[in-house]
Parts: structure tokens; C-alpha cells; sequence
């Protein structure tokens, strides 16, 4: 089990390319990537139980099962995942499985956009900047932690928020969660 902390924050689409071109100076281009997320849950508007993510990064595909309840502190959510891989020739099977169990789909989430990786306070940051289902474009950073460590944390969170400063988007910081949005955004 590892810890997650990330932040993210709104970019409007004519923002885009003034913030790659940032992002070249600072980080490097991993590639394009698209992720379909399926949230499940035991019942419609029930708590997210787990995920199962269709991860495409340029022409590599697979199967992530995610389950990562979320916190948030002080404008970043650290959430302790629990993570495993398998096939993408899975993914149909998979999805039957769960019904077959009794789950529901809760919720889909599709990101597609560009990922980046670099390095703040010594600090290495896997950087996404991606169209998020109906909700626009956001930028969202995470650092990995592999052992629960309180000043690690603390020094992820300035990392973050250091990154977020050189690109100019403190003012864009979104704190609630892509859930939360989507949930809304399809009540309107």
C-alpha cells in the first residue's frame, strides 16, 4: 500500500498551451494517455467502493484495480491506494464479473491528455494535464509515498504547492473531488 498526495487545479483551454510550453521547461514529456474509469458501488448514489481504470499511455494498455479512500488535508488529498495490475484482453470480463457479483456502475470518469514527470525540492512528481468527462481541463500533480511518513507528507504537500505557484495556477486550486464535480455536473 502506498500513499498518494496530489492537488489540482482548473485550466481553461486557452490556457493549454502557455502551460506545456511551462511544463517543458520544467518537467519531462512522458506521453499522451487516456483513462476510463469505472467507480463501483453495491447500490445508484451509494458510496465509490473501488475502480477499475483502462489506462492507454501511447500504445502501452492495461487493467489497474484501485481502491483508495480519500482524505483531504490543507488542500490536498492524501489517499492510501491499494493497487494491482492485470491484462487489458480483461477488461469486458472484468466489468461482467462485478455485475455478476451484484455491483453497480456509481460512476465513469474519462481523463485524456498529455503526462509528465519532474522533480521539486528533490521531490519527484508525476504531472497530468488532462479533459476530465464534461468538466474542462485540469492540472493535477501526485507524489507517491511507499511508507506513511508525517514529514514527508508535509514536505510533498510545499512541493505541491511550489509547482503549482511556478505555473501560476494557486488561484485555479480545485478542492473538491472529480466525483464530487461529475455527480454535479450530471444533476444539472
Amino acid at each position: 500500500m502506498s500513499l498518494e498526495v496530489e492537488m489540482k487545479a482548473h485550466v481553461r483551454e486557452d490556457q493549454l498551451e502557455e502551460i506545456k510550453k511551462r511544463l517543458t521547461q520544467i518537467a519531462d514529456f512522458i506521453g499522451t494517455v487516456e483513462k476510463h474509469d469505472i467507480y463501483w458501488a453495491t447500490e445508484l448514489d451509494s458510496e465509490l467502493l473501488f475502480r477499475t481504470r483502462l489506462q492507454i499511455l501511447g500504445d502501452k494498455k492495461e487493467v489497474l484495480f484501485t481502491r483508495k479512500p480519500v482524505k483531504v488535508l490543507e488542500e490536498t488529498e492524501i489517499n492510501e491506494e491499494i493497487e494491482f495490475r492485470s491484462n487489458v484482453e480483461d477488461w469486458d470480463e472484468i466489468q461482467k464479473f462485478y455485475l455478476s457479483l451484484g455491483y453497480v456502475v456509481g460512476l465513469k470518469k474519462i481523463k485524456e491528455g498529455w503526462e509528465y514527470l519532474s522533480e521539486v525540492n528533490g521531490i519527484e512528481i508525476h504531472i497530468e494535464l488532462m479533459k476530465v468527462n464534461n468538466l474542462g481541463y485540469f492540472f493535477e500533480a501526485e507524489i507517491i509515498i511507499k511508507q506513511r511518513n508525517d514529514s514527508y507528507i508535509k514536505l510533498s504537500q510545499k512541493a505541491l504547492f511550489d509547482l503549482f505557484e511556478k505555473l501560476g495556477l494557486t488561484q485555479s486550486i480545485e478542492r473538491k473531488t472529480y466525483h464530487k464535480m461529475i455527480k454535479d455536473s450530471l444533476k444539472q
